[in-house]
């Protein structure tokens, strides 16, 4: 049966038709606002700055709670000083001057640059995989994965780790408390 254009007109525009296409646009309409709320919430500026804060807030809490972590201050000072070395040197450089500094002895200060180092690298599988896809396995190798990138994603990249090392900065200098290095500030009392 070959419906014409003003038959299915007269069939789909009765009252009840127009309730039911009317509840069904609310509910579609309902249905599609939940879900891009969703969506935005990880894609708009404020929910990946939002994850990029939480994150950072994590690896500083990690270090904070880390008994056997006796090097907080060194790393409070790493975290601020590494942007400088980017912004000057380059991420490639700045990473690779990380990796030769870190060391696996978490008594020695070169602890807190593996720290930073496997932040990064966490940071960059959590959220900069759009850009640089690295596995567990790759740790060793992300300064070579990151100075093989084509310009574009390498410099998206170093927005990536910039934007992470802010927030990381803010927390580790709202968080980690400097050590008293035992001087005793005499006050006059003329």
């Amino acid at each position: 049966m070959l419906l014409l254009a003003k038959d299915w007109f007269k069939l789909t525009s009765g009252k009840a038709t127009m309730k039911m296409n009317k509840r069904l646009s609310l509910i579609l309409k309902n249905h599609l606002t939940q879900k891009e709320e969703k969506m935005s919430q990880s894609n708009t500026y404020k929910g990946i700055e939002r994850g990029r804060a939480q994150f950072a807030y994590e690896c500083v809490e990690k270090i904070i709670n880390d008994g056997q972590f006796k090097h907080e201050s060194e790393y409070k000072s790493y975290v601020t000083n590494v942007p400088m070395y980017i912004k000057t040197n380059g991420l490639g450089a700045a990473l690779t001057f990380v990796n030769a500094k870190k060391t696996d002895d978490n008594k020695k200060k070169g602890y807190a640059y593996s720290k930073i180092y496997e932040h990064t690298f966490e940071y960059i599988q959590k959220f900069a995989n759009h850009i640089l896809k690295l596995k567990k396995e790759h740790k060793k190798h992300m300064v070579k994965s990151i100075i093989s990138l084509d310009s574009p994603k390498y410099r998206a990249l170093t927005i990536e780790i910039l934007a992470f090392f802010n927030w990381l900065r803010k927390f580790a200098d709202g968080l980690i408390e400097e050590e008293k290095t035992g001087i005793i500030e005499e006050t006059a009392n003329d």
